[in-house]
């Protein structure tokens, strides 16, 4: 849950990470931190080399002893993540404000896409697209405008704020999205009712584990996901890939890859503004299926001023 910041963009990140018990074990390296000392070993993607960030274990909190900033029912990796990342940038009042991607690129070194949503979305193209993405194991945020702030809280929504997607699903011929919200206010709009998870599901949950289900998570009806949405952000995180990270140099004109059998491979090259806590993607290559084949090539352009990345296919 989030705290008194607004850094939904990264909490967000954060609750789509949170089934992901791998990637959560690769951030926060298991068997190396301390209970007993109270230290942490944090890795994050900085300035595109991983580093492990230590931090302690004493937290902001408030005059009832809850955690000031987030929280997350009786755990204690968000807190952990968080004080990091606030660490990196510089303090836990620079978190207010940012983008889901750069979060996902810091936690998982993963790159995203960012797709617009409106009325005259297809529904086709976009349940086919977020089923790919879901069953590929891409973690996906969504984000709501900055306007239209009145009925955005009367259908208990944030305006400017980032949720994350969980799951989909279909019922009674309905296209259903399953999303989390970080803040207390929940959508109470149409298939808002529906049980969040069947009790054969949650019989065995902890109460508070229940609690958190009931109170963060809701259901939405496809067509009210792209009236209220603006856009969903894919991060195409790959659990097992291997990595390899070089440092940029003026000298070489080009990279050379062997590759031996048949893979898929993804090229991609970045640059950071160091006047800023965000990367900038300036192209990426794919190569599926073939050997040698080229088979998606496309250039990014990086909007500051609205902070959407527009795609341009060759």
């Amino acid at each position: 849950m989030q705290g008194n910041i607004a850094d939904c963009w990264l909490i967000a990140p954060m609750m789509a990470i949170a089934k992901h018990r791998k990637l959560l074990e690769d951030i926060i390296p298991e068997n190396q931190y301390s209970l007993e000392f109270g230290i942490f070993p944090v890795r994050l993607l900085v300035d595109h080399i991983w580093t492990i960030v230590i931090v302690d274990g004493h937290f902001p909190i408030l005059p009832n002893e809850t955690p000031y900033f987030a929280r997350y029912y009786g755990e204690l990796w968000p807190n952990i993540i968080e004080k990091a990342v606030a660490k990196v940038i510089g303090g836990y009042h620079k978190l207010a404000g940012g983008i889901p991607a750069d979060a996902f690129r810091s936690l998982t070194g993963a790159s995203s896409i960012s797709y617009m949503l409106g009325p005259d979305t297809d529904h086709g193209r976009l349940w086919d697209r977020i089923q790919f993405s879901l069953s590929s194991g891409f973690l996906i945020t969504l984000s709501t405008n900055q306007t239209d702030i009145e009925s955005y809280e009367n259908f208990g929504l944030a305006h400017s704020h980032v949720y994350s997607l969980i799951e989909t699903s279909i019922a009674d011929d309905r296209q259903l999205f399953l999303i989390g919200t970080t803040i207390w206010r929940r959508w109470n709009g149409k298939c808002s009712e529906l049980v969040v998870y069947p009790e054969d599901v949650t019989k065995n949950w902890e109460k508070s584990k229940k609690k958190m289900a009931n109170q963060r998570l809701f259901w939405m009806e496809i067509d009210d996901f792209c009236k209220w949405f603006l856009l969903f952000t894919v991060c195409r995180y790959r659990e097992g890939w291997d990595e390899l990270r070089i440092n940029g140099c003026h000298g070489e004109k080009s990279l050379y890859l062997h590759v031996s059998h048949r893979c898929q491979i993804t090229i991609e090259i970045s640059l950071s503004d160091p006047k800023m806590w965000e990367y900038h993607d300036v192209g990426f290559i794919f190569v599926i299926d073939d050997i040698g084949k080229l088979a998606l090539c496309f250039s990014v352009e990086f909007h500051r001023a609205q902070k959407v990345k527009i795609y341009k296919n060759y």
